[in-house]
Formats: structure tokens, C-alpha cells, sequence
């Protein structure tokens, strides 16, 4: 399939409040300038758009008048997609978001259609974050710790606000939810220096060493019980039960000619009659036992052909999980089928106007269009059955062992009942003493083909355990070669995207370069960006002015997004807020001089990105409608204003 560059874009923005619409404005591919002087509301309105896409703030961080908002609604566009995000304020919470398979038009004229997502990912269903990786094609992707990245780690990539200290590239944490490796996560995955291929390969070296480390410990476990016995092979002692079965057969053959030899001489009429009756008995008690035996043994077929069914509806939601992807990229790509012929008798199809209703086909009245592609609909019902059928599958799992248990147990009365059977006559008489002689022997007998047995389902454990071993063993190996080859290819990438997105950084700062003395020939001198410790390193400094940072910060992210919208193997989502480009005391013209850079940075691209940017200085060239979102707001007029 040809690949497709990751896009979100902010279409539209409402904000709620006290059953009213406080904020309602359109937004548009390109650049975005949110104007208005100091103290307005312009970071707090990104706040909340930031909060509506996914992320996390903290109780301290909610200000007024968001604080005393109800409400948040977006309308975006995911990869072309229109999609509706719709989250509650929740100071200090972290609230689930509703979402809505379409336009915000649509969302207005329908009552159902929204689906809910958590903030994390549970048994029950999909967090938000599981769900737009989906949508935007990414799949799941880990850190090198294992921590799932959320889409609130990805805005921080995205979202750079005026709190964060202008020497950092990654917007703030709080210390113990931030770490080098999830920093070094984010901008991997966004830029694609590891690639889900190579983390697919980690996470399966994992397993692959988790399961080998489990079955050596159970092959030890198993040796320390076996002793000297581990020598044996399951050939040998099905040798050894053949063997006493012979002696079983003789010993019982011996009895029976004991017993009929009584019969003859009227013997047998002299035994007790409550014996005989305790005999029968117990005999009936068998007969009990061996149908509760057989009747467990059918259960357990049964179980285990359920188990064996959930393990390949398992697989079969994965491949149908996969085919959608496919399917709706495919149509996104290729659009709806049309037909010139008729697919019976070949002859010319005549055409209908697009906006009727009319089928091209048959030329029959078709429904209304659907209010919303029942995409994620799907989507949602495949992750809903695969939760269920690995809760089913785990259920089976306990029915089974505790089948297995009671099996057990009754096969044990089973072999005590016998036992009681062959020896409940007392030993009165030679006869006696000889058929109790017998039965001693045949219940020795049996007894050690029972542990025999159990020895060959161990030898036979063993066994298993040996070949899986093999196998885990080479797996183990071919892994580690897939990830020392997908490493050394993924090197040469890497660095052409440091050093393309480092120049390119470079390039901006000269344009600054009536500010700042290392600026001035910046192309020229050494750049180190280091995402995992978070900070990008200019002729071997990473803090300026103030306002050189500010100015240092936002070229670098710049640099990152004209790098993304060049390089479609990037999963940026060519999206960018900068809230912070007049931070650290940044004079007008330098800010306006940022302003222009960056317009012309992304000139000619604007269908391909958006860039949303606040600001009290705005550039002439900028300050009107093309440029702007909303009014220009003057002090006192406020961008939230509660009535």
C-alpha cells in the first residue's frame, strides 16, 4: 500500500459553559493566530484545546475561567477524517472522552453515535488513546520500560506552552511521571527512528526469554522430583506397564480358578452374608465412580474443544481487525466503486447526478446517507469480543483444572474403593489366604502402573519442555539477528533525521541573528539534539537569554514539523500549537520576525500541516482574517467570557 503521512488537523472548537456556548470558532490547514493582547485568555483557551484532544492537566494548572467550564467539543480531521471529540471538564480528573464518526453537523442532528473511551486501557474496552492510534494507523507502540504511550505523551511533543522552561524541547511533567526513555519513546515513535517493526521484535524477544526462563525452571523443578528416574524414556516404562499387565492377568487367572475350585465344593455357601452384601455394595460404588470418571472425561473434551474454538476466534478478530484497516484505507485511497456496464448483460449504465439519491446501479431510490461510516463501530465490537473471548478463554482455563481436579479425586476413591473390594474377606482359611494373597498382589500391581503412568505424563512433560526449549531457543536467536539487522538499517535513518532536522533548526536561528551573537552564523557551528535529556545543545551550550531560548525552542520544533510534512515515514501528525513566542521577555519585532519564519517555512504546504500559534505582537502580514481565528482581541475582551 502506499504510504500515507499522519495528519491532524483542528477544524472547529466550542467550549461550554453554564448550558451556554462561550467559544465557537473555525480553524483552517496552515498557520493560525490566535491574537489578542496580555491576559485575555489565549493560553487558556490551548489549554483546553490541548485537554480536548487527550491530554492531562493537573488541579494547579486549571485557571480561571476554564475552571468553571461544563464542556469541551472539537471537530478534527484525522488522516482526512472527520471525527468529534467531546470531554467534560473535570478539574483535577481525568474524564473520558466521547467521540463522534463525523462532522460536527452530523453530531448536531444525531442522538446515538457517540461511543466513550477512558483515559486507560481496562478489560471492558479501548482507552482514547488505543483508539486514535488505531485511527491514525500506528498501532500500539512501547517505550523501552514497557509503559504504553498515551496520546497525552504525544502532545507533549506538539504542545509547547509557557510553562515548561524554554530550555526544554518536551512540555512538563511532573518528575515522577516523566523519564528519559519515555522522552526518547515519543520522539522515536513520532519520527520514526524505531519503528513498531523493531519494538514488535523487542516485545517478542521478551516473551521469547520469559517462556524460556519458565520452562528451564519447570525442567529443574521436575529434575529435583525425579531423581534418578529422569533417565527413563516413556518407550521404556510402557515397556515396564505391558509387563506388569502380564503379571495383573496371571495373578487374576490364578483367582478365578481359586474361586471356581470353591464354587465346586460348596465352599462359597459358608462366607458371611453380610459380607456378600457389603461386597455388592461397594461393587455398585464402583460402577458409580467409573461413570463419573467417564462422564468427567467427556466434559473435559468438551472444554478443551471450546478452549481450542476461543484460541482461533482469537486469531480471526486479529486478521479481521487488520482487513478493516486495510479495507478503510483502501477505500480512503480508492474512493467507492462505480460501474459504466452492467455486470449481467454488459450494456452502457447511465449516469445520475451525485447529489440524488439514486442508485447508479439499478437506479432504485437509496436511504438517506448514513449519518456517521460505521468504521468505528466495527472497531469498537471487535475490541469489545476480543476482551470477552480472553475473558472466556481464562474462565474455560479454571472449569478445566477444576474438572481435572475432581477427576482426579474421583479416580482416587475409585482405586481405594477397589482396593477395599480385594482385601474386605478375612483370611480364615488357605482359600482365603491365598485369594487375599492374589488380590494384594494384583492392587501392588496396579498401583505401580498408576505411577508409572503419572511418570510417563512427567518423562512426557520433560519431553515437551526439552523441544520447546529447541524452539524458544531458536526463535531467541533468529529475533536478536532481526534486531541487530533492523538496528544497523534504522541507524543510517536516524542519522539523516537528526542531522536534516538539526540544519534545518540552524537555518531558522541565523534569521535571528541581530539577537543573538551564536545565531548569527548558526549553519556553521555544532548542534546536538538530545531528546531522552531533553535539550538540543548549540555550539556546546543548551541555555541563552530568556528570550534567545524561546526563540531557539520554537525553531526547533519548527525545524521537526517542516521535516514531517518532507519525510511520510514520519507519524508527526504534522499538528503544532506554540503558545509561548513571545515568553522571556521576547521584544515585538523579534517576535514578528519568528512570525514571518515560520509562515514562510510551511508556505506552499498549508494543505499538508497545522500551526497554531497566540500572540499579543502579531506581524501586519498576519494580523487578518486569512491568518486569524476569531476577532483580535483588545483588553478587556476576553477570548472565554462567562455570561
Amino acid at each position: 500500500m502506499t504510504e500515507v503521512a499522519s495528519r491532524l488537523f483542528l477544524r472547529r472548537f466550542f467550549v461550554f459553559a453554564n448550558g451556554a456556548q462561550i467559544y465557537s470558532q473555525e480553524f483552517h490547514s496552515g498557520l493560525n493566530v490566535i491574537r489578542g493582547d496580555h491576559a485575555v485568555g489565549k493560553s487558556t483557551l490551548l489549554d483546553l484545546v490541548f485537554y480536548c484532544l487527550g491530554g492531562e492537566l493537573r488541579r494547579e494548572q486549571w485557571v480561571y475561567p476554564a475552571d468553571n467550564c461544563s464542556t469541551v467539543c472539537a471537530e478534527v480531521e484525522i488522516n482526512g477524517r472527520p471525527i468529534c471529540f467531546k470531554r467534560d471538564v473535570e478539574v483535577g480528573g481525568i474524564p473520558k472522552i466521547d467521540v463522534f464518526d463525523g462532522s460536527v453537523a452530523l453530531a448536531m442532528q444525531s442522538i446515538v453515535g457517540w461511543q466513550s473511551f477512558g483515559p486507560r486501557r481496562n478489560d471492558r474496552r479501548s482507552s482514547f488513546s488505543q483508539f486514535l492510534f488505531e485511527l491514525f494507523g500506528w498501532g500500539g507502540h512501547k517505550t523501552d520500560d514497557y509503559a504504553n504511550l498515551t496520546m497525552h505523551q504525544i502532545l507533549r511533543f506538539l504542545y509547547v506552552d509557557q510553562e515548561t522552561p524554554s530550555n526544554k524541547i518536551f512540555r512538563a511533567e511532573p518528575q515522577n511521571a516523566d523519564s528519559e526513555s519515555v522522552r526518547q519513546a515519543i520522539a522515536d515513535f513520532l519520527l520514526n527512528l524505531d519503528d513498531l517493526e523493531l519494538h514488535a521484535a523487542r516485545q517478542d524477544l521478551l516473551a521469547a526469554n520469559r517462556a524460556f526462563d519458565k520452562a528451564e525452571t519447570e525442567l529443574n523443578a521436575i529434575f529435583s522430583v525425579l531423581g534418578k528416574d529422569s533417565k527413563y524414556n516413556a518407550e521404556k516404562l510402557r515397556q515396564e506397564i505391558s509387563n506388569i499387565f502380564h503379571d495383573i492377568q496371571r495373578l487374576d487367572h490364578e483367582r478365578k480358578n481359586a474361586t471356581e475350585a470353591a464354587i465346586a465344593s460348596g465352599a462359597l455357601e459358608e462366607e458371611n452374608e453380610e459380607q456378600r452384601k457389603k461386597y455388592s455394595e461397594i461393587s455398585r460404588e464402583i460402577e458409580i465412580l467409573a461413570s463419573i470418571i467417564s462422564k468427567s472425561d467427556a466434559r473435559l473434551s468438551g472444554i478443551l474443544g471450546e478452549i481450542a474454538d476461543c484460541r482461533s476466534f482469537r486469531e480471526s478478530i486479529k486478521n479481521r481487525k487488520k482487513s478493516l484497516l486495510e479495507s478503510q484505507a483502501a477505500y480512503e485511497t480508492f474512493g467507492g466503486v462505480t460501474f459504466k456496464r452492467c455486470p449481467c448483460c454488459n450494456s452502457t449504465i447511465a449516469e445520475v447526478s451525485s447529489d440524488t439519491n439514486i442508485c447508479p446501479l439499478c437506479k432504485s431510490s437509496s436511504p438517506e446517507p448514513a449519518e456517521s461510516n460505521p468504521y468505528l463501530e466495527i472497531l469498537t465490537e471487535l475490541d469489545f469480543q476480543e476482551r470477552q473471548n480472553a475473558t472466556l478463554i481464562t474462565e474455560l482455563d479454571f472449569i478445566l483444572k477444576k474438572e481435572r481436579s475432581e477427576k482426579q479425586v474421583a479416580t482416587q476413591e475409585l482405586n481405594a474403593k477397589k482396593a477395599i473390594l480385594r482385601t474386605m474377606a478375612t483370611a480364615v482359611s488357605k482359600r482365603e489366604q491365598f485369594l487375599v494373597d492374589i488380590s494384594r498382589q494384583i492392587g501392588f500391581a496396579e498401583s505401580q502402573v498408576a505411577s508409572l503412568n503419572e511418570k510417563i505424563e512427567i518423562i512426557e512433560r520433560v519431553d515437551g519442555l526439552r523441544q520447546l526449549k529447541s524452539e524458544l531457543n531458536n526463535e531467541i536467536s533468529r529475533l536478536k539477528d532481526l534486531i541487530s539487522q533492523l538496528a544497523a538499517s534504522g541507524a543510517s535513518r536516524r542519522d539523516h533525521v537528526m542531522s536534516s532536522i538539526g540544519y534545518a533548526a540552524l537555518q531558522i536561528l541565523e534569521l535571528d541573528e541581530k539577537y543573538e551573537e551564536v545565531f548569527s552564523n548558526a549553519t556553521s557551528t555544532e548542534a546536538e539534539i538530545d531528546f531522552s535529556k531533553d535539550r538540543w545543545l548549540v555550539d556546546g551550550r543548551s541555555k541563552f537569554s530568556a528570550s534567545s531560548n524561546v526563540f531557539k525552542k520554537n525553531a526547533l520544533h519548527a525545524a521537526i514539523l517542516a521535516y514531517a510534512i518532507s519525510d511520510k515515514k514520519c507519524r508527526h501528525p504534522r499538528f503544532l500549537i506554540l503558545d509561548d513566542v513571545e515568553n522571556g521577555g521576547t521584544t515585538e519585532p523579534r517576535s514578528q520576525n519568528f512570525q514571518r519564519i515560520l509562515a514562510s517555512l510551511i508556505e506552499g504546504s498549508e494543505d499538508e500541516c497545522q500551526v497554531i500559534i497566540s500572540t499579543a505582537m502579531v506581524d501586519p502580514s498576519l494580523d487578518n482574517e486569512r491568518f486569524g481565528v476569531g476577532p483580535s482581541y483588545k483588553k478587556g475582551e476576553y477570548v472565554l467570557r462567562l455570561h
